[in-house]
């Protein structure tokens, strides 16, 4: 199987340095990565807001994202004009770290920080000191852009991930529940599937069903999380909500998952659909071809 996943091997590691090692030993050590990375961004995760602060002169002019699990420590960098995102707190084991990393890179992808052909520092503080770099085209939605390319455009699909990040993380009523969303190939898509509540978008006029204004989200979300697939055409407008959609037991799926996946995979097969799944267990999966070609933790 075909499936792509932001691993170690992904990325060009320049240096670990061990838990114990002193601030400064690291600042040092990122600081000559920086200069010959020559990075077009950088990015840090980390919790102590005495570090990020000390990183700051060291990346210079060039942007900074950072990620933190510390509500103050991410209000402080949002002052000073830094894109924070949020995360669970860091993993005891300091190379776990490295795959949350790699999970809110993705994140920061889908919402827009990171651009297309863009070379990225990584810089990560926790129980793990570690740097590393990547190319966001290699690694993460931009290789998924390229799997996908065919169907629906970049943003779109960066639009939808950013939603079902959101899914993950939110989830309704302070429960993770997970949505399905299936884009393209949509009157297809309507045939293989048949409604099982009544369509909620049908009938509104089209801007108010399109998907790329960021009022329009909140109702998507809501109703993307009851039962059934949530039909998304190519041109981002919301076709129907809580479909069921007909099963094609000619796929393969892994042990464990449960019939949100199976749908998706089917209709995937069935169709030029690709689809979307956000597992109650904040996995975010995409399925073209009735394959797994993406996956990653949603933190």
């Amino acid at each position: 199987m075909n499936r792509k996943r932001w691993r170690a091997e992904d990325f060009s590691v320049f240096g670990w340095v061990g838990g114990r090692g002193s601030m400064r030993n690291f600042l040092r050590s990122v600081g000559f990565h920086v200069k010959e990375a020559h990075p077009d961004k950088v990015f840090v995760m980390s919790d102590d807001l005495a570090f990020v602060e000390a990183l700051l002169p060291l990346v210079g002019e060039r942007p900074l994202l950072a990620a933190t699990s510390q509500e103050k420590v991410a209000r402080l960098l949002e002052e000073r004009g830094v894109p924070t995102e949020r995360m669970p707190a860091p993993p005891a084991h300091g190379f776990h770290a490295l795959e949350q990393a790699t999970s809110v890179l993705a994140k920061a992808s889908a919402s827009g920080h990171l651009d297309g052909g863009e070379r990225v520092l990584a810089v990560v503080y926790t129980n793990l000191h570690a740097t590393f770099t990547f190319n966001v085209d290699d690694v993460g939605l931009g290789s998924l852009r390229k799997e996908v390319g065919d169907v629906l455009s970049a943003e779109l699909l960066e639009v939808v991930m950013q939603i079902a990040f959101e899914v993950a993380h939110e989830g309704r009523e302070g429960s993770h529940i997970g949505a399905l969303f299936v884009i393209g190939d949509t009157d297809r898509v309507m045939r293989h599937s048949r409604p099982r509540i009544i369509n909620p978008f049908h009938g509104h006029p089209r801007e108010q069903r399109l998907i790329f204004p960021p009022e329009n989200r909140h109702t998507l979300k809501q109703y993307a999380q009851l039962d059934g697939a949530t039909i998304i055409r190519e041109d981002g407008v919301i076709e129907a909500a809580g479909r069921y959609i007909q099963i094609n037991w000619d796929v393969y799926l892994q042990g464990g998952l449960g019939g949100r996946h199976l749908a998706g995979a089917s209709i995937s097969k069935d169709t030029h659909a690709v689809a979307i799944v956000v597992s109650s267990s904040n996995v975010i999966r995409v399925f073209k071809g009735g394959r797994e070609i993406y996956r990653v933790n949603a933190v």
